[in-house]
């Protein structure tokens, strides 16, 4: 089924020329990773390609190509968007993942999803989604691969970038045989990616460190020590200076605490919506929660959005979280 659905998306991208790229919102390493290498791996095929982004690259993931991005507009009356264009919605398979260019994507002539998690029910014209890879990147790969263009030096960083960090430096249960074998080739294009690690690790600022030190310092525990929940209001933002894109990391803090199986993170959007980040270390399928709420992900990552107070949220949560102990 998966190699299928890689050749169809394979063809299609063949038989047309202008393509946009619509990784999520507040991008992470495989969402602008994976971006990335495809739109460079059909620059290389004479392809025209934008990725759009609704927000500012993180600052960890600027050493990544910047030559095909668009950050947080685009005319779309220009005279490239007037004519002909196929979306892709990449490392994510719902439209409300991009809100900003929802209609960019829905007027496009066709409209493609190339996603990884488990949840996924592409809002697209064809699709492919391969739960067992670890990234979207490992997808990404394997189209790559199937349109014989060599991968170059910038595509090897943006490849890596999105396998590191999707993997917790490919330390995570996603991991398989498969992951290194791609890393493995990356390092035939390139001696070291220690350069790249220290970017993507090692670029936080004071105010993130100030952050994550307030937010960290309220953390609750229930059920014994083995759920942590942490949360993040818009005035912590404001009184570190930082943005919600600098809360990134500490869910997998949480995640580290030796009793905790499960980490959650409450974020307190600017229009006062919840976004829930949960990661469970080795059994319970945070996935399977999400998706009671309307969201999703993988079985040791999953999130979702909701209107609900925090309070009762977190409640919920935990009860639903003790069914699985």
């Amino acid at each position: 089924m998966y190699l299928e659905q890689l050749k169809e998306i394979k063809n299609l991208i063949l038989q047309n020329d202008n393509f946009v790229l619509l990784p999520h919102v507040r991008p992470d390493g495989d969402a602008l990773g994976s971006s990335v290498a495809l739109a460079l791996s059909l620059a290389k095929m004479n392809k025209n390609v934008k990725i759009l982004l609704n927000d500012k690259v993180p600052n960890n993931l600027t050493h990544l190509d910047n030559s095909c991005i668009v950050v947080e507009s685009l005319d779309i009356e220009s005279q490239w968007l007037t004519e002909s264009y196929v979306a892709i919605a990449v490392d994510c398979s719902d439209i409300t993942r991009f809100p900003a260019f929802e209609g960019v994507y829905n007027e496009a002539i066709l409209r493609l999803a190339i996603d990884h998690h488990k949840t996924a029910m592409p809002d697209a014209d064809y699709y492919v989604v391969e739960p067992k890879a670890a990234a979207t990147a490992e997808i990404i790969f394997d189209l790559i691969k199937e349109f014989e263009v060599k991968i170059d030096e910038l595509i090897a960083i943006a490849i890596y970038t999105a396998l590191a960090t999707d993997t917790g430096n490919f330390t995570y249960s996603n991991v398989t045989t498969k992951t290194h074998q791609i890393a493995s080739e990356l390092y035939e294009i390139r001696d070291t990616f220690d350069d790249i690690n220290n970017h993507i690790y090692s670029t936080d600022t004071v105010q993130k460190i100030k952050l994550h030190s307030e937010v960290l310092s309220r953390t609750n525990m229930f059920l014994r020590n083995r759920v942590a929940v942490a949360s993040i209001s818009q005035e912590q933002l404001i009184e570190c200076g930082c943005e919600m894109q600098d809360s990134e990391g500490i869910v997998e803090k949480l995640r580290k605490i030796y009793t905790v199986e499960v980490a959650i993170l409450l974020k307190e959007e600017e229009d006062k919506k919840i976004k829930v980040s949960m990661r469970s270390k080795n059994f319970v399928d945070v996935a399977r929660i999400a998706q009671k709420f309307g969201g999703g992900g993988h079985t040791r990552a999953a999130g979702f959005s909701s209107e609900l107070p925090r309070h009762d949220i977190v409640k919920m949560l935990v009860e639903d979280i003790k069914k699985q102990f």
